[in-house]
């Protein structure tokens, strides 16, 4: 679905962010609104509930990379 050059820049900027992230105070509780895994959804030409599955996975990787104890997803 993505191209591999699109897959490695997101990769970096993933691990650019986290690495900006963990110089300062991480809070302990953080709250997301799911929005835009329907368009991701539809671009890829996958379920939409694939897309907010994918969406969910995403941001859990991250606050587990961050030590982020509470994360609220609505």
């Amino acid at each position: 679905m993505s191209s591999p050059p699109a897959e490695w820049a997101l990769n970096q900027l993933r691990e650019l962010l986290i690495g900006a992230l963990r110089q300062g105070p991480v809070p302990r509780h953080v709250a997301f609104v799911m929005d835009g895994n329907r368009r991701y959804a539809r671009s890829h030409r996958i379920e939409t509930v694939e897309g907010h599955n994918l969406g969910f996975e995403a941001l859990a990787r991250v606050c587990v990379c961050l030590a982020v104890q509470e994360c609220d997803f609505s």
